[in-house]
């Protein structure tokens, strides 16, 4: 008998085993075993986490799933099922936390369209919410994780009279302009703050990631790249190039390059591979990283619903 409760911190071992088991199902090289701090420090503790809409579906006592929602300057709701489970039970539980989140958010008076990602394209999560879902998806959206396969890299090449700087404390209102600048016109963009960037880079689910960032000659932001490295499922380190940004008017100007090359010489020799995810509406991002040497490799889906 499947049952949906509230949060309850007594089954939260339970929440971070079915994650794991989630995550790892497809394409175990590109994530990072989760526990019980990386829980509660990446979502417990984030400020638009809110724990009472969050839900566990148990049976027998057991964590099977999950169901979150957070408004995040736009409602996205994370779900996750047992892979292990079959498939009349999978179903059953996705669409038992689902009715439950639905409940929770419209007694709060949300009625706008949602974000739920699926996963891998073709993956256990994206055959499972897309058979519970159906017509309720209005469209999906795409992006691409791109592997680099380009040479090592030894150096990267100047451009112009340019600064860079690896230390972004005290440097936060500079992050702030150059990403709200660089994303302004992407689609789901969330303008950040001081206190996001600081949360973000202090505790993200992969450690404390790596900054680089550019200035102009006089001083003025320019751009910057955030990665990280992190020992994946299989006990291999991936880097993953989180952040590439540069503000509109250095665009066009090679330094988004320079800041990408700068952040895969920096992994090459600590990792056994780079990777990065890019929309797949943005061609031009898209062309960049492939002549730096990243090549698509597989989609992760995302489902925009009403």
């Amino acid at each position: 008998m499947i049952r949906v409760i509230g949060y309850d911190d007594r089954f939260s071992d339970g929440v971070v085993e079915v994650c794991n088991k989630c995550v790892s199902v497809d394409e175990p090289w590109t994530e990072k075993p989760w526990n019980l701090d990386d829980f509660r420090r990446v979502w417990l503790e984030w400020p638009t986490f809110n724990v009472e809409n969050f839900g566990l579906a148990l049976l027998n006592d057991r964590v099977v799933g999950y169901v979150f929602a957070i408004d995040d300057g736009g409602l996205w709701i994370g779900l996750c099922v047992d892979p292990d489970l079959d498939k009349y039970l999978a179903l059953r539980t996705a669409n038992e936390l689902l009715s439950w989140c639905k409940y929770r958010i419209r007694d709060q008076g949300y009625s706008g369209r949602i974000l739920i990602p699926l996963g891998w394209e073709y993956g256990y999560r994206h055959r499972l919410i897309n058979e519970v879902l159906g017509h309720r998806i209005i469209h999906h959206v795409k992006t691409w994780l791109m592997k680099f396969q380009g040479e090592p890299t030894k150096s990267t090449p100047k451009v112009g009279e340019y600064k860079v700087c690896n230390d972004w404390r005290g440097r936060e209102e500079d992050l702030v302009l150059i990403h709200n600048e660089a994303f302004r016109n992407e689609p789901f963009f969330q303008p950040v703050t001081v206190e996001m960037i600081e949360r973000w880079f202090t505790s993200t689910r992969y450690g404390k990631p790596e900054v680089t960032l550019l200035y102009s000659q006089d001083g003025d932001p320019v751009g910057f790249v955030v990665y990280s490295i992190f020992k994946a499922f299989d006990g291999a380190y991936t880097g993953l190039v989180d952040t590439l940004a540069v503000r509109p008017k250095y665009q066009s100007k090679g330094l988004g390059k320079r800041l990408l090359l700068e952040s895969i010489r920096e992994m090459q020799d600590r990792t056994s591979r780079i990777i990065l995810y890019v929309d797949e509406h943005n061609s031009r991002a898209i062309k960049l990283y492939g002549k730096v040497g990243f090549r698509a490799y597989r989609r992760v889906i995302r489902a925009v619903v009403t």
